[in-house]
């Protein structure tokens, strides 16, 4: 047997077998059905979406934001907490915490499809959700300590404010301190 008789595609050595096809990769089945199989290269095709755009989602708005600071621009207003269910995500990653938290089910599911095609115990599939549940929890945290800390520093902005717009007249003396007038007058005599 000849390797053009194994091959379905003689560009393509690595598609082995018709399950292989890029043209019959069924997504939604790969990503959203638990039941069933995926083959090893619909596997890292669903895998390499989730990760390209978990990378995409962060870093474009992120770099985006950092040139944007550095021209001048005031990007106070992107980095707003907004709360996304448990989580506090600045504004500007709301779309990259959407994603990621999608891509947890789906990641699994593609997982569990994977194990039994290579007719493993799918109970294994539980493994991955372990770093990237840690990942979220670190995630999460270190959101929930910024906010906190963005917040301190808008009271404190916001009362230094309004100390400043609406001064307490009982707090200002009503003339020069009484050194100044003792002063000026020992230097006339």
């Amino acid at each position: 047997m000849t390797s053009s008789e194994t091959e379905i595609d003689p560009h393509r050595p690595w598609l082995r077998d018709e399950r292989d096809d890029p043209r019959a990769m069924n997504w939604p089945a790969t990503l959203f059905n638990p039941l069933g199989e995926t083959t090893k290269l619909h596997f890292s095709r669903a895998w390499t979406l989730m990760f390209m755009g978990r990378i995409i989602l962060y870093i474009v708005p992120s770099f985006v934001l950092a040139i944007l600071g550095i021209a001048g621009m005031k990007t106070a207003a992107f980095n707003k907490p907004v709360d996304l269910l448990l989580l506090a995500v600045p504004a500007s990653l709301v779309p990259f915490a959407v994603f990621t938290l999608v891509t947890e089910f789906t990641s699994f599911i593609a997982h569990l499809r994977r194990f039994a095609e290579a007719r493993r115990p799918t109970f294994l599939a539980a493994i991955v959700l372990l770093p990237l549940m840690l990942g979220l929890a670190g995630y999460a945290g270190g959101v929930t300590m910024g906010k906190a800390q963005f917040q301190a520093m808008q009271q404190k902005a916001a009362a230094a404010k309004a100390a400043a717009e609406n001064p307490d007249p009982a707090a200002k003396p009503a003339g020069p301190p009484p050194e100044a007038r003792r002063g000026g007058q020992r230097g006339r005599g």
